[in-house]
């Protein structure tokens, strides 16, 4: 049976080398439908200082073609990019990038520069598919500039199919900081956008029925996954079974971003300090360790917990670096927060901590969460909440080497994560859906 869709433009904004785990789910579905015939071409912006870190060299996938567009040419700033320029850039974007809040307040509207690139990339977009003959478009939020040029070329070429994807909500997010009257505007703005979208989709079933409500669409659910092979995935897991557990200490590890009241580590400072002053653990026996660029406020919350003494922040690290610390841990923490309004977020953190053999301690995350859903169905861990009692059990557990009830991975539900199967699932529905 001949399949209708053979070419395809994937519009991501992350994508190699910026390091972001939102790299993950375009790459991976441009890896794996490049492996069924599909031709895959990817636009992208070319990165700048604004993009930090770029560290994330992975491989060239082969048959796939990739157009960085830059925000602006040199040929159209008129000037050379000589030191004292890019100094002034970085310097620039490095100002806007720390004081966007503050920026968006004070001038009323939702700023993006991002939305600078979409200006300029979509003419080359429309050329692409036209001159690529391209039956499908796949664009993933964020940031909204990708949705920008889907909608510029469904709008110019209606015959192409667009799926619009959401790693993460737009204008009804839960860790939104828009005023009453941005929300309003970026509400507008999104239902306008997404107006001729064929298919929505996006990570979690709470996600997609929120969208669905507001956008008064259908939207399907997508999972992110882990893009291990099965093979190494089930041989990391399987030593989890029977592994050792280094009895007199354990290492805590987190890796990624701190959102200041929404990703809140403070239940397990304050459990920690609890074991200590009880004498239930010494202040030697657990180090909780923090890798990642942004996190804000973390500083300022160690020292206000009194847990200086048994957390490390390391700051930005490479890939590898953070791998190896994972497979390390007695423990990965896993947190977001517990409001009913971030239910649906589900992190593709979770998917990579899922096969590295390790235990996920879930903070903030309530059971009936898709966090906790996803945990409970494939045994990788405990889902905490906000529950200190628990958080403390948990690691006298670990510490023991007890692992009962809190690590007994079922491999026939975490193989179902692999994001090999999820795009070529996700490929042979839309060439159904197409026919």
């Amino acid at each position: 049976l001949e399949m209708p869709i053979k070419n395809v433009l994937i519009i991501t904004y992350d994508w190699p080398p910026r390091n972001s785990i939102a790299v993950y789910r375009p790459y991976a579905r441009a890896k794996y439908w490049a492996a069924q015939d599909v031709s895959i071409t990817v636009l992208t912006a070319k990165k700048c200082v604004y993009d930090e870190p770029l560290g994330l060299n992975l491989p060239a996938i082969d048959g796939v073609e990739v157009f960085e567009v830059a925000y602006r040419s040199e040929a159209a700033s008129g000037r050379k990019n000589d030191g004292n320029n890019s100094k002034i850039k970085q310097a620039l974007f490095d100002y806007l990038k720390k004081n966007s809040r503050t920026i968006r307040k004070l001038i009323g509207f939702n700023l993006d520069i991002r939305d600078r690139w979409a200006d300029i990339a979509a003419p080359q977009a429309i050329e692409i598919c036209k001159t690529k003959k391209i039956d499908m478009v796949v664009s993933t939020y964020g940031p909204r500039a990708c949705h920008f040029i889907a909608a510029k070329i469904k709008e110019k070429i209606p015959s192409i199919k667009w799926i619009a994807d959401y790693r993460d909500l737009w204008s009804i997010r839960h860790n939104s900081d828009m005023t009453a009257s941005q929300a309003r505007k970026e509400k507008l703005l999104e239902k306008s956008t997404l107006a001729n979208a064929d298919i929505l989709m996006t990570v979690s079933k709470p996600l997609a029925t929120e969208l669905s409500v507001f956008l008064e669409k259908n939207v399907s659910t997508v999972f992110n996954g882990f893009d291990a092979e099965w093979a190494d995935a089930e041989k990391k897991i399987g030593l989890g079974f029977g592994k050792e557990i280094a009895k007199g200490k354990i290492d805590i590890v987190y890796t990624g971003m701190i959102y200041p009241g929404w990703r809140d580590p403070a239940p397990l400072f304050l459990a920690v300090n609890n074991l200590i002053q009880s004498n239930k653990i010494n202040k030697h026996q657990v180090e909780i360790h923090f890798y990642g660029q942004r996190q804000p406020g973390l500083y300022e919350l160690v020292k206000e917990k009194s847990a200086e003494s048994f957390v490390k922040i390391h700051g930005h690290v490479s890939r590898e670096a953070a791998l190896h610390a994972q497979e390390k841990a007695g423990l990965l923490l896993l947190l977001e927060s517990g409001e009913e309004v971030a239910k649906g977020v589900l992190t593709g953190k979770i998917f990579e901590y899922m096969v590295s053999g390790v235990p996920i301690l879930s903070l903030g995350s309530k059971k009936d969460s898709a966090i906790g859903e996803i945990i409970s169905e494939t045994g990788v861990g405990v889902v905490c909440a906000d529950d200190v009692d628990k958080i403390e059990k948990s690691i006298i557990q670990v510490l023991q080497g007890k692992v009962d009830g809190i690590y007994s991975p079922n491999l026939e539900a975490i193989s179902q994560y692999s994001r090999k199967v999820q795009a070529e699932n996700l490929l042979n529905q839309l060439n159904q859906v197409f026919l």
